[in-house]
């Protein structure tokens, strides 16, 4: 039986398949289901990580819907491409993601709109002119028309994230998700994303999506996230933030703040030498933090100045040092 709505959301399957053994829901995809909902669209998000293609179509066929965005790294863009020339007419094809956002004139044959950057409020307005057609007026969208290549202006991020919703987790297989990870890693494990960006300009960093400028949820929010996948039967969280200790004072009182909430849960982060010392590691350990990973990439002081690395073998050091005393 067909239904109408108004926007479909796919996550494809990564590419090697034999490589998927490390593999998470689309974050990405559940804020902008989040935003949409919140604007009133109706919304379907497809993961295809458990799904064969012909399944994808098929759902794809019957809801009908207006717009089907698809996400893209460069590990799914085989699948992407496929999936976008299937399914190229039925509706508005919208591509967004990392790959697309750093190198958007790779799709604009493929799909109608390429979204460059956050995408929570570019797929709301393109909801908003989808009847004049006017996707110029949309800040960080590149598309052809007439064949020749159209780029918007660039949108500019918010230093703000509190108007952001909740990730929509309701579309995602958490059950088999849940029982992926327990086979092959034991804990069940998904992301959350409690900051974006990163202020740091290292070398061979290519941050396409989220850029230079440090934003920061409100504490509340990201436990009460953190809540919710633990309710959804989750073990462990990635915390997937490009550096989750910028800011000493919020890590700290974030970390006071999931041990004060008692959740079954532990979690995991990303991590700069700098910024951080033995009683932040403390804190975060007693708040269920089992893993940092640190950005250190070389013991040779030449090479760090030369990757503009702002660190020195002796502070990488030192930060391992106090993260091990730390437990």
């Amino acid at each position: 039986m067909t239904e109408q709505i108004d926007v479909v959301l796919v996550y494809p399957q990564r590419a090697p398949k034999q490589g998927r053994h490390w593999i998470m829901p689309s974050l990405g995809l559940m804020y902008l289901s989040a935003s949409l909902r919140q604007a009133g669209y109706t919304v379907r998000h497809i993961d295809h990580t458990f799904l064969e293609r012909r399944e994808v179509l098929d759902e794809i066929e019957r809801l009908q819907p207006s717009v089907i965005g698809i996400y893209c790294m460069i590990t799914m863009q085989d699948e992407a491409l496929s999936l976008a020339e299937q399914v190229r007419g039925k509706a508005l094809t919208v591509v967004g993601g990392p790959y697309p956002s750093g190198e958007p004139e790779t799709f604009v044959d493929q799909f109608d709109l390429v979204a460059v950057g956050e995408g929570e409020e570019t797929i709301v307005s393109i909801m908003e002119h989808l009847g004049d057609g006017r996707f110029e007026e949309i800040p960080g969208v590149v598309f052809k028309r007439d064949g020749q290549l159209v780029k918007s202006t660039a949108r500019q991020r918010s230093k703000d994230m509190t108007h952001l919703p909740l990730p929509y987790r309701g579309d995602v297989p958490n059950d088999d998700y849940i029982l992926y990870w327990r086979k092959h890693w034991k804990d069940a494990t998904t992301p959350l994303m409690s900051t974006r960006g990163c202020p740091f300009r290292c070398d061979f960093c290519h941050k396409s999506v989220f850029g230079d400028l440090f934003s920061a949820r409100p504490i509340e929010s990201v436990v009460a996230e953190m809540r919710e996948i633990a309710e959804l039967g989750y073990d462990h969280i990635w915390m997937s933030d490009d550096l989750f200790t910028l800011n000493y004072k919020r890590t700290f009182e974030l970390a006071k703040a999931i041990e004060e909430a008692h959740l079954p849960l532990t979690w995991e982060c990303l991590s700069r030498v700098t910024h951080v010392d033995q009683a932040l590691f403390e804190q975060m350990h007693r708040a269920g933090c089992k893993r940092i990973f640190f950005g250190i990439e070389s013991g040779d002081e030449r090479v760090l100045k030369e990757m503009k690395k702002g660190i020195t073998p002796e502070g990488a050091r030192a930060a391992v040092e106090a993260c091990v005393a730390a437990g």
